[in-house]
């Protein structure tokens, strides 16, 4: 039977600057942390397929309060705008040059068991990462040089020896974007009225051409 629960929170902090050291010269940097934890966020069609869905320790009756699948934990986004003003008289009055920058920890995913280790009949668990050679045996010295290598070269491993993996805790790395615009400004007089047109190109993703 599934229900409704209260169980789950979340929260956003936002900081933005923005700065003219020069004369027609705009800058903007702004650093938003996102946190929301939740039991489920719905992996499935219907409700078997959510509740097989849910990632767990003990079984998907017991669902835990947990990372969201779906929340970008921290996210920087910036730009730089510089306005060269035309004044000799013609229909060019100015050129916009924009340069804009998105950075954020891209999604997140969970360290799992590759079978039923709960014995729920459900391939959904989450991993215990063993705090040192105590908790875990190994064939040969070989194979623990390589588990240990892996766990010590992940930052998420490392940092929580001991414990069960919190569903989505683990964060691929940063994505970095870089977009350009250059924009030119006209104006002109239709009898008395004047008008002001504006085209522009926009390259988007520019440091990956």
């Amino acid at each position: 039977v599934l229900d409704n629960t209260s169980k789950g929170h979340g929260y956003t902090a936002n900081i933005t600057l923005n700065a003219q050291p020069i004369e027609k010269l705009n800058l903007m940097l702004a650093y938003t942390h996102t946190e929301s934890k939740e039991i489920s966020g719905l992996p499935g069609s219907d409700p078997v397929s959510t509740w097989q869905g849910l990632n767990s320790i003990d079984g998907p009756n017991f669902g835990l309060v947990q990372r969201s699948q779906y929340v970008v934990p921290d996210k920087l986004i910036a730009s730089a705008n510089w306005y060269i003003p035309f004044k000799y008289k013609g229909l060019l009055r100015g050129t916009n040059l924009s340069l804009f920058y998105t950075g954020y920890s891209a999604g997140g995913y969970s360290y799992m068991y590759t079978n039923d280790m709960n014995g729920d009949g459900i391939a959904n668990d989450l991993m215990y990462i063993p705090a040192n050679d105590n908790e875990i045996q190994f064939k040969n010295n070989d194979d623990r040089a390589a588990f240990w290598k892996f766990v010590d070269q992940d930052r998420y491993l490392r940092n929580h020896k001991g414990e069960y993996a919190e569903a989505f805790a683990a964060r691929s790395p940063w994505v970095h974007r870089f977009d350009f615009r250059i924009s030119e400004d006209f104006e002109f007089n239709i009898g008395k009225t004047k008008h002001c047109i504006q085209l522009s190109l926009d390259i988007m993703n520019i440091g990956n051409l």
